[in-house]
This record gives C-alpha cells, sequence and structure tokens, in this order.
C-alpha cells in the first residue's frame, strides 16, 4: 500500500491535550508532598553532621 493512498486521521488536539493531562494526573499525585517538611525535619533531629534536606522512601 503506497502512502499517499492511505487516508490520514485527523488528531483533535484540544481533545488529546486533556488526555495528557489526566494522564500526567495520575502519575503525579502531589499529596505526598503534604508530609514532606515534616518528615525532613524528624531525620535532621539529634542528626550529627550535614542535614538532609530531601530522601528517598524505600519502604
Amino acid at each position: 500500500m503506497l502512502l499517499s493512498s492511505r487516508k490520514k486521521k485527523k488528531r483533535d488536539w484540544k481533545k488529546y491535550n486533556g488526555e495528557l493531562v489526566r494522564r500526567g494526573e495520575l502519575l503525579f499525585d502531589p499529596d505526598f508532598l503534604s508530609g514532606w517538611e515534616e518528615e525532613v525535619n524528624r531525620l535532621n533531629e539529634k542528626k550529627e553532621g550535614g542535614k538532609v534536606y530531601f530522601f528517598i522512601q524505600t519502604h
């Protein structure tokens, strides 16, 4: 089949953009930031040396 004989689908860019935004909302949930500062402060209590500014939760 020749490329010129194929019908190109027209993309509804407004709809496509909305789908990408919704996908991003599912992948990134900002609720995890609500306890971030308290957790970092807890990690820095009684700590000697450099302070923890961020951490990676392993559990």
